[in-house]
């Protein structure tokens, strides 16, 4: 697999997204797996947030904001680190996944539609260069327990087939898979992530080519292929770990 970061001029907040990507992405997409930093799309949306000076410090702020933004979130006081979990667009991330890195003053939110966004940025570059095999992934960061150290999750993918699924093939050994699905869309993201970098690269694009284990399609994916991707709490392996989590559940009121 082959990827290459793409260094791009500063994005600001309420730019033509488009206007942008016309400018950065290279004609030569055949074959080829398109990664967006989700980051960019809410700036391009304006889903920020400026500091609204009513609270004592940063961390409070954000953390009244995740409330509004995520599905589900712990509170605060039980890490530690003074962080939040939540699960927001089915992934699960600190502080909702909201940014005041390279903000610009702002809190930058994640995008309210990462499918949408990947479906139209799929679409206008199949158009615009006749591609036939063509994705794209838009990617967040997020940590995985036990281990230190951010690595890229796929927040919403277009154009080829996410998962492959293994069950039924035999190993080695002749010993048939009963579970096995191979993440492709998400092994994309963490490592053009990677590549992309994480705090003043200016690279938020990157292209993906050389893909041994992808499969192109024509088409958006559909809903029951994006709820495919999902797992129930009480279903996942990490049950024993994620049902034991005082969730607490907020009506989205953010606009």
């Amino acid at each position: 697999m082959k990827i290459t970061a793409i260094k791009t001029e500063v994005v600001h907040i309420n730019d033509d997204a488009f206007v942008f990507l016309d400018k950065y992405v290279p004609a030569d997409l055949e074959n080829k797996v398109l990664v967006v930093t989700s980051k960019i799309l809410a700036m391009f949306e304006g889903s920020v947030v400026k500091p609204s000076g009513k609270f004592e410090n940063q961390s409070l702020e954000k953390h009244e904001l995740a409330k509004k933004v995520s599905d589900y979130y712990t509170d605060p006081n039980s890490s530690k680190y003074n962080l939040m979990l939540t699960i927001i667009h089915n992934t699960l991330l600190v502080n909702g996944g909201i940014d005041s890195s390279n903000a610009q003053g702002h809190y930058i939110l994640l995008p309210k539609y990462p499918y949408k966004w990947a479906e139209n940025i799929w679409s206008h570059f199949r158009k615009k260069f006749n591609l036939s095999n063509f994705g794209v992934i838009v990617t967040d960061s997020k940590s995985y327990p036990l281990k230190w150290g951010c690595v890229g999750t796929a927040l919403s993918y277009c154009g080829f087939k996410a998962l492959n699924n293994k069950v039924g093939t035999k190993d080695l050994f002749g010993r048939k898979m009963e579970m096995t699905y191979v993440g492709v869309a998400e092994s994309i993201a963490i490592a053009s992530v990677l590549e992309m970098g994480e705090v003043a690269e200016s690279q938020p694009l990157c292209i993906v080519e050389e893909i041994s284990q992808i499969e192109f399609v024509d088409y958006a994916p559909t809903q029951s292929e994006i709820e495919l991707l999902k797992i129930n709490i009480e279903d996942d392996v990490f049950a024993p770990i994620l049902t034991k989590a005082d969730w607490k559940q907020t009506k989205k009121t953010l606009k």
